[in-house]
């Protein structure tokens, strides 16, 4: 009976769950610096994902490499953690892979033969608008985001820096499909408690301005836009 009555209580907690509508990233801390030579490899470029890290040294510059073998759309985007000591920082991105063109700016990186970029940057600081990540309660600042359509297969890298020489906290955000399989399930149970605990920033910083909401497991969706 009492094995029942625990079977009955996991199975309504589970649908509460599943019945929640949400739109969010699948959370990742970055646990080591995400060098040229060592980057961060996307393994999935379509599931929507936010990789929550850091320019930890002026001069810093994170990679992440994304490898595709079909055509396939690419979305990017950056934010900034809803922090006082954030409200002058930014970064600046760049999608680079085969057949762009030449970046607008010199790039922190060599780039392969044949190569080029689009260069994003963090553009009025003044004016972002917020929005609150679901999965932690925490606000942040919506940075600008690129989509390259019908990408052709080979290397892609997303180039991250600061112009400045500033140091800071930001979040890579890569993809837009919101599925959630058992990976991604097991992910964000894991890392949603280290975000609301702030161990993904630098500073001494509490953005927390909502409770936690508990994804929607159930429903697969494709957001293109914050």
């Amino acid at each position: 009976m009492q094995r029942n009555i625990m079977v009955s209580r996991a199975a309504g907690v589970l649908a509460a769950w599943v019945a929640l509508p949400l739109a969010a990233h699948v959370p990742f801390l970055e646990e080591a610096d995400y060098t040229p030579e060592k980057p961060y490899v996307v393994h999935d470029v379509d599931n929507s994902k936010s990789i929550h890290a850091q320019i930890g040294a002026p001069g810093d510059v994170d990679v992440y490499l994304i490898q595709i073998d079909r055509p396939t759309r690419i979305f990017t985007k950056t934010d900034i953690p809803w922090c006082e000591q954030y409200q002058s920082f930014g970064v600046t991105y760049a999608l680079a892979g085969p057949g762009l063109p030449a970046p607008s700016l010199p790039l922190p990186v060599a780039l392969p033969d044949g190569h080029g970029a689009m260069v994003v940057r963090a553009g009025d600081l003044g004016s972002r608008p917020d929005w609150v990540e679901p999965f932690s309660g925490r606000k942040m600042w919506l940075g600008p985001e690129y989509a390259l359509n019908e990408a052709p297969p080979g290397s892609y890298q997303m180039i991250v820096w600061n112009e400045e020489g500033k140091t800071g906290d930001y979040i890579a955000v890569i993809g837009e499909a919101e599925i959630f399989n058992a990976p991604e399930i097991r992910q964000v149970v894991a890392t949603s408690p280290k975000l609301k605990n702030g161990a993904n920033l630098m500073v001494d910083c509490d953005p927390t301005v909502a409770e936690p909401v508990r994804p929607n497991f159930g429903r697969p969706q494709l957001t293109t836009r914050r």
